[in-house]
């Protein structure tokens, strides 16, 4: 069943309630009658939200359908799973707080605030027209993740290969239209099968998860970082030149080589070699991918843990 759960800045409980109107868990005849009179507001915004997949556009027209209804000045909705921190307006003195939940899954949490203090009729009210958000909100949330997983990896959390090869041909327009520079990087596990063939797959697969996130610990928010398949990894390095992207390509060998990943019965070390190539004036997609791993293939045969520019 749908439900919510709130405060107000006197962190009053308020009650819960079934999405359609129908039931309302709350004897007051009074509210049974308003709650009857909201079922058709209800559903002209149920239908509304539901013009929409994109979680900030639903919570945007539900804002604006509420205005009318109950004042608010400002609203925030955290949703952790996919780190999403929408913030509308901002926040005011008075405020009311939701943890929604349908069927046992979290929605997450909303916050509306104001400048003065809710009546309680305002917040029964509220409760009620939160009943329109419900299914408009999840269907939203639903297709972000299908989204997500459509482009991430989900044994590292990098964007996947379909990801990138999205990604790289906007990044270098955006960079080629700004006059900024910009750098590639494809980073490779040194000797994976042999980790894969004498310690197994799972212990492979914990090595690759543990020099994701080493890797993720080390750069930008900025930057896009991509598992391309295997043991294979992608950076994408915007307004950053090759001496840059050089002194970042180090850092990240360092970090990694240093690094000890903690198995059921050793400690197994892990060492990676990097290729880097800085997008030319007029260059290609394609052409600086194909560089880079190039750049890549060098540090191999040189012995491998160690960084390699590709050539102009």
């Amino acid at each position: 069943m749908p439900s919510t759960s709130s405060s107000t800045s006197r962190q009053k409980e308020s009650s819960l309630m079934a999405v359609d109107g129908k039931k309302l868990l709350n004897p007051d005849p009074a509210v049974a009658k308003d709650a009857s009179l909201d079922r058709t507001v209800i559903l002209v915004i149920t239908n509304l939200l539901q013009s929409s997949l994109d979680p900030e556009q639903v919570l945007k027209l539900f804002k604006q359908e509420l205005l009318p209804l109950v004042r608010i000045d400002s609203l925030h909705f955290k949703y952790p799973p996919l780190n999403l921190d929408i913030n509308l307006e901002k926040p005011e003195r008075h405020s009311t707080n939701y943890h929604l939940y349908m069927e046992n899954h979290d929605l997450g949490q909303i916050l509306l605030t104001r400048a003065q203090r809710f009546s309680r009729a305002e917040l029964e009210r509220l409760e009620r027209l939160l009943c329109a958000l419900f299914y408009p909100l999840r269907n939203a949330l639903t297709h972000q993740h299908a989204l997500k997983a459509a482009i991430h990896d989900e044994l590292t959390g990098a964007q996947n290969r379909a990801a990138f090869e999205l990604g790289l041909p906007r990044e270098i327009s955006l960079a080629q239209r700004h006059g900024q520079p910009f750098a590639l990087m494809v980073i490779d596990l040194d000797h994976f099968k042999q980790v894969n063939d004498s310690l197994g797959h799972a212990a492979g697969d914990l090595i690759l998860r543990q020099v994701a996130e080493c890797i993720r610990e080390c750069i930008r928010g900025s930057d896009l970082f991509y598992r391309y398949g295997g043991e294979e990894f992608i950076l994408l390095l915007s307004n950053t030149n090759q001496a840059g992207a050089q002194l970042l390509a180090e850092r990240i060998r360092e970090a990694v080589s240093r690094m000890e990943v903690a198995l059921a019965e050793t400690q197994c070390k892990a060492t990676i070699s990097i290729g880097l190539a800085a997008l030319m004036l007029g260059e290609s997609a394609q052409t600086l991918f194909e560089r880079a791993d190039a750049a890549l293939y060098q540090a191999k045969r040189a012995g491998r843990n160690r960084v390699e520019l590709a050539c102009a």
